[in-house]
């Protein structure tokens, strides 16, 4: 399942920003991502942050965008409940930031 939203963008945006503004990621006290759609992420459920198709650390949350960048979120199952082990299942592409000059686009 992938989903598209659309946010304004402002200098100084950051890649949390422009996720938090599209309503379905939410951030946990720390800062963390929380959910995505309603998922909870947490034991078999993780997730890849991408920024321009590179792998970004989830430390990573506050690093600014910037016009014409592309944020994605991939949530992934893993049967076994650990991120080590090599099966896993792809649940969803969630979202894709193309940062534009007056909108952010999720795809």
């Amino acid at each position: 399942m992938t989903n598209s939203y659309r946010v304004f963008f402002r200098p100084g945006m950051s890649i949390r920003d422009s996720l938090a503004a599209t309503g379905v990621v939410r951030f946990s006290f720390n800062g963390q991502i929380a959910s995505v759609s309603g998922i909870p992420i947490g034991g078999p459920i993780q997730y890849i942050l991408r920024l321009n198709g590179r792998v970004l650390p989830q430390t990573l949350l506050t690093f600014p965008v910037q016009r014409f960048d592309t944020v994605s979120i991939e949530l992934i199952f893993f049967i076994s409940g650990r991120a080590e082990d090599e099966l896993s299942q792809e649940l969803t592409d969630i979202a894709h930031l193309n940062v534009a000059e007056h909108f952010a686009t999720y795809d």
